[in-house]
Parts: structure tokens; sequence; C-alpha cells
């Protein structure tokens, strides 16, 4: 025998209780709670007290909280802390001390990492779990968005971005003994940028300060249009 919480809406949760005459004349008895023979679970008010009343009602019976509830009691745990200390609901938020810094090192170099990546691995996760306690935000599943849109405010590059994302995920999948649910991120585009070529006048310029011979020229002359995408004029004199 077991119940199951899951979320209904912002204001309520489902609870899914095996059926009993004494369980459904405590629920009555309970604020705000009622049957909904829509949904086919008890609705129950999305806060602390009434879960907690819940739980007294129907101690001693075991607890299955579904994934969306867990995160969403993770992320407002000033309001639900007793709740999940009752249920003894470990934290979902990944944690950074020395001990998880020393099984980092290792994975990655399990894995075959340079000594300059595991270092640059390591200095991505450190400063991301710096920033996530100083602006101290509850953990959910798009804290890497935001990490990434923080680091480009910033005028970080895309590819340090890139690295960091994939250090930060290397970190949650490998490390951390528990997990989040998912883990949403977006990358951003790679930076595409023009190679810097010369103009008509400047290559003019350097085969006037350099001696070269007849035969050279055309060659450097095409080789010089397949970078800039058009033909290019010169003067052999």
């Amino acid at each position: 025998m077991k119940i199951v919480l899951g979320l209904l809406d912002e204001a309520h949760i489902g609870a899914r209780v095996p059926y009993h005459p004494d369980f459904v004349k405590a629920l009555h008895g309970l604020p705000g709670v009622h049957w909904s023979r829509e949904l086919r679970v008890w609705k129950v008010p999305h806060t602390e007290a009434a879960v907690l009343a819940l739980l007294d009602v129907l101690r001693g019976v075991a607890v299955t909280i579904q994934p969306a509830l867990r995160l969403e009691w993770e992320r407002r745990r000033s309001l639900f802390g007793n709740v999940l200390q009752r249920l003894k609901v470990p934290s979902l938020s990944p944690v950074w001390d020395a001990r998880a810094k020393a099984e980092l090192r290792h994975r990655l170099k399990a894995r075959g990492y340079s000594e300059r990546s595991v270092k640059a691995y390591v200095g991505h996760v450190a400063r991301f779990f710096a920033t996530f306690q100083e602006g101290n935000e509850a953990w959910d599943e798009q804290l890497l968005t935001w990490y990434n849109v923080d680091l480009q405010d910033r005028s970080f590059s895309h590819s340090y971005i890139n690295q960091a994302i994939s250090a930060i995920t290397f970190y949650l999948r490998h490390v951390c003994e528990t997990p989040p649910v998912s883990v949403a991120y977006a990358r951003p585009k790679r930076e595409q940028k023009l190679p810097n070529v010369l103009s008509l006048q400047e290559v003019l310029r350097l085969l006037d300060c350099v001696t070269i011979s007849g035969a050279a020229v055309p060659h450097l002359c095409f080789r010089l249009a397949s970078r800039r995408g058009r033909p290019v004029e010169a003067s052999r004199s």
C-alpha cells in the first residue's frame, strides 16, 4: 500500500490513495481537501500545512513523490522544508566540495582527458558553483540556460561558454550521486568570423616591396583571389 503525490497546478497537488473507509473519512475531514471524480485523485491545497496534515492522516503508509512535485518543493524549499524533512527527501541541488572536486578530476582522467582539459573543466565547475551560490539561485532545469546568458552578458566567447557547459554537464552526469531530473540547457551558436584579407591596394604595395619572379606573380594573385572570392588585377611592372 502506498500513496502517490503529484503536482496538479500551482494551487493543488493530487494524492492517489488506496481505498479504505478510514482513509476516506479522515480525508473528508481535512480543510480544503476533496475528491476529484474527473482526475480520480484527492485534491489537496498546495501548502505546507495541508501536506503535513495529509501525511499525519496517512501516517505509516509509503509515499511516492512524482518528479515534477519533488522539483517544485526543492525550488521552494523555504516553504516546504518541513515536508521534505518529514519525508526524508534528499536535496536535488548538486554539491561542490573537496570530495566532489577530487571525484571530478578522477572521472576526467579515467576518460583520457589531458591535464590541461582537466584543469579547465575543474575551473569551469568551480566558477559555476561560485556564481550559483552568490546569486542564491534555486536549482531548477533552466539554471544552465541562465548561466549561459550570464556569461554572454559578461562578454565571454561562445567557445568559452560551450566548454563551460560541457564541463558542468559532465560533472552533473558522472559525478553527482543524485543528479537533477533532467539537464535542460541552450548552447550558444558557434561564432563565425570572416578571415582578415588584404585589399587590392595592400596587395600591390606588398608586390612592390618584395622581389618575386615573373612566373610566381600569376600564381600568387590567383591564391589571393581565391581567398578574397573575386578576381585580383595586378601589374607585373
